[in-house]
């Protein structure tokens, strides 16, 4: 039996928590800054509790590992 989402979850995240965010998502290879500058275009306004956490663990590879993917 899979336990119910958390509410949290699935809010969008603030203005202020998207800048925090993309600055820590600032990376050594520009291939990979090019990427997530992208991604933020992209998908910023519809970004989530759930979905940035998801990110920041990407974030933690390494810049090679990152780039491969």
């Amino acid at each position: 039996m899979q336990a119910a989402p958390h509410p949290a979850h699935d809010v969008l995240l603030t203005e202020a928590d998207i800048n925090r965010i993309r600055w820590r998502c600032r990376r050594g290879l520009l291939e990979n800054d090019i990427f997530v500058d992208r991604f933020f275009k992209r998908y910023e306004s519809a970004l989530t509790v759930k979905q940035a956490q998801g990110l920041m663990a990407l974030m933690e590879l390494s810049d090679n590992d990152l780039l491969d993917l």
